[in-house]
């Protein structure tokens, strides 16, 4: 997007000027944390200077270093898009639901984001804190929402950051960690297999981590053949032993050579096209080829305990896939989380 200037405006500079090391974000304890335990003091100061400051009609964001720029979200409804800031709860907390995304996070209506070297400069209207409720109890009630993280997780240098494979070690508490902060994308998945999978589909969970995910499919719907495969075999092996549904299987595989045959699946579960866990042009590569993998008629589900890092509506057409959702809702929460839903043509 082009810049946006201050002339236009009173404006007001609000800087995320330092590293706050005692913040950490809500997700899996050693995955990637330190590269998040960043910016998010000024974050809460400025949110504060905005709402103090009524006299204020625009303001500017500037997010210096690369490693602050991921948080930044743009939630767009109603042909309007507003901008955001997603809060890393600090620490990682048994029971903190990945993902979520509430009216507290909004700045504003977005005018402009741009980079600026190594700093984000992000321009927006400042709105009063019910505006931004309002905004967000909108969005909740419309359809055609869509919630986009346009930046990945950077390393200093700004090249895309993806946390080592020991970090995956299955350690009982990042089993605990990551088996608790899914529990809303199981529920919400669960609702949407109700819909369409009928007796015999196959489900498969092409990088099942944990395996609670793809069990707690197998368990809710006992007449589904589901599958779980993983790159790592610890994880495979930890899955193995700690479910045991008659129809549910699990196998050691990597993603880009999956386990079963391009039209065969009536649901995709795709939970590893995240920030964090690949770059950008992996996941597209991963994308492409797991769209192979539906039959007519099933479904693909997309989401992750970190931001997805592609746009699977613009890659939707030309795969044979038609795009049903793009977020998913948390009952008795006010809270959005990317959840894409498509279709095979």
């Amino acid at each position: 997007m082009k810049g946006w200037h201050s002339s236009t405006s009173r404006c007001r500079v609000s800087s995320a000027f330092s590293s706050w090391e005692a913040a950490t974000s809500c997700c899996p304890a050693g995955v990637g944390s330190w590269q998040r335990r960043r910016h998010e003091w000024p974050l809460a100061m400025s949110i504060t200077d905005a709402e103090a400051m009524r006299a204020v009609t625009h303001a500017v964001s500037i997010e210096h270093g690369y490693a602050g720029w991921h948080p930044w979200f743009v939630l767009r409804a109603q042909g309007q898009d507003w901008v955001g800031r997603r809060a890393l709860a600090a620490p990682m907390k048994s029971g903190c639901a990945f993902s979520l995304v509430d009216a507290s996070m909004l700045r504003g209506r977005l005018l402009a984001m741009s980079a600026h070297g190594g700093d984000l400069h992000v321009a927006y209207e400042v709105a009063e804190r019910s505006a931004c409720v309002r905004f967000f109890n909108e969005a909740e009630a419309c359809s055609d929402t869509s919630l986009v993280f346009p930046h990945p997780c950077m390393a200093d240098d700004g090249s895309e950051f993806v946390v080592p494979s020991t970090a995956w070690e299955p350690t009982a508490r990042l089993v605990e960690t990551l088996d608790a902060g899914e529990q809303h994308f199981r529920e919400f998945a669960i609702a949407c297999l109700r819909s369409f999978a009928g007796p015999g589909s196959l489900v498969y969970d092409p990088a099942c981590s944990t395996g609670a995910f793809i069990a707690s499919v197998a368990r809710a719907f006992p007449n589904l053949r589901c599958l779980g495969s993983d790159v790592s075999a610890p994880m495979v092996a930890l899955a193995t032993a700690r479910f045991s549904e008659p129809n549910l299987d699990f196998a050691v595989a990597c993603a880009s050579q999956p386990r079963c045959i391009a039209g065969s699946c009536d649901a995709l579960i795709v939970r590893f096209l995240n920030a964090e866990v690949v770059t950008r042009k992996e996941a597209e590569v991963y994308f492409r080829s797991l769209a192979t993998l539906l039959r007519r008629g099933g479904r693909m589900f997309v989401f992750g305990h970190t931001p997805v890092l592609i746009n699977p509506e613009a890659h939707a057409a030309e795969l044979g896939l038609r795009l049903l959702a793009r977020v998913g809702r948390l009952p008795g929460k006010n809270a959005l989380f990317q959840f894409y839903i498509l279709e095979a043509t």
